[in-house]
C-alpha cells in the first residue's frame, strides 16, 4: 500500500510541476519553477494547518479517536476539489482567454504608453 501511495504522490507532484512550468518560456523557466515550488509549499502548509485544526477540534469536543475525528476532513477535501475544478473551468473560458490576450502586452512590457490628456 505504501508503494502505491508514493507512486500517486509523485505523479501528482510531477503533473503539478509540469503544468505550472509548461507555459513558461525558457528565459522565465527558473522563475516559473520557483513560483510553482513556493505555491506547492504554501498549499501543503495551509492544508496541514487546516486538517490539524479540524481534526483537533473534533477530537477535543467529542473525545473520539482520530479516525472518527478525521471524517470532516473528507468533506473539506471534496469542497476544495469542487472549488479547484470550478476555477479551472472558469480559467479556460473564452472570456478568460480574451482577458489574457489583452493583458499579455502589459505583462511583457510592450504595451503602448498612455498619453496623459488634461482638459481644461
Amino acid at each position: 500500500m505504501r508503494f502505491w501511495y508514493r507512486v500517486v504522490r509523485q505523479a501528482a507532484k510531477l503533473s503539478a510541476t509540469g503544468l505550472g512550468n509548461s507555459g513558461a518560456q525558457s528565459a522565465g523557466a527558473g522563475a516559473a519553477s520557483a513560483v510553482t515550488s513556493t505555491s506547492r509549499q504554501i498549499g501543503v502548509s495551509i492544508g496541514v494547518a487546516l486538517c490539524g485544526s479540524v481534526a483537533g477540534a473534533a477530537i477535543s469536543h467529542t473525545g473520539a479517536d482520530f479516525a472518527v475525528a478525521a471524517r470532516p476532513l473528507w468533506f473539506v477535501c471534496v469542497v476544495l476539489g469542487v472549488v479547484i475544478t470550478a476555477l479551472g473551468l472558469l480559467s479556460t473560458t473564452p472570456r478568460a482567454f480574451q482577458s489574457a490576450e489583452r493583458l499579455a502586452p502589459l505583462i511583457a512590457g510592450t504595451a503602448a504608453p498612455k498619453v496623459d490628456v488634461h482638459v481644461g
